[in-house]
């Protein structure tokens, strides 16, 4: 259930996150709570859903899951452990304003790793949107909500990878047979 929650989540924290700065610049901030409150809500159920969504296929294969699938639906503690602290060093990051220099010359080479997914489909819609006019604008939203998933997405296959990497250099199946 993390890695369906973490890929409803994270886009709905990423529009909260906007809104919040839209507020820091001037707007009322009497949307913003009741707006974060809702997609975390919504985030949660649909999750929820998903996650039963894809426990009822899994339970109906006769085989196990492939190894990616199980990166994606079965996490390992370390992949979760990994998840979590990058998803923690990010909000850090993005709460804190200000960061030293030499984190930032760090953390720009990681987030382009990290977020290529994103930045693919940002990139992408933007100019869809150039191109065809504002009515299309919309897709820019899309663009950001898929993209932001999609880097979850990434993150837990990356992670499931790195795991299993090192599990197989140090001599134990670290993700693969949890």
């Amino acid at each position: 259930m993390v890695f369906p929650f973490a890929t409803v989540l994270s886009p709905c924290l990423w529009f909260i996150y906007r809104d919040a700065t839209v507020t820091a610049s001037g707007r009322s901030a009497a949307n913003v709570f009741p707006q974060a409150i809702a997609f975390a809500a919504g985030a949660v159920i649909l999750s929820y859903v998903i996650a039963t969504a894809i426990a009822a296929i899994a339970a109906t294969e006769e085989q196990p899951l492939p190894r990616w699938k199980r990166w994606l639906f079965a996490p390992s503690n370390q992949v979760i452990g990994l998840f979590a602290s990058v998803a923690l060093a990010f909000d850090i990051y993005i709460v804190a304003g200000t960061v030293p220099r030499w984190f930032d010359v760090v953390a720009v080479p990681v987030g382009v790793i990290v977020g290529w997914p994103l930045m693919l489909l940002v990139v992408g819609s933007i100019a869809v949107v150039n191109a065809f006019g504002q009515q299309f604008a919309v897709i820019e939203f899309v663009a950001v909500a898929v993209g932001v998933a999609l880097s979850v997405a990434w993150l837990f296959l990356l992670f499931g990878w790195l795991t299993d990497a090192v599990g197989r250099f140090v001599g134990t199946a670290v993700s693969t047979d949890e």
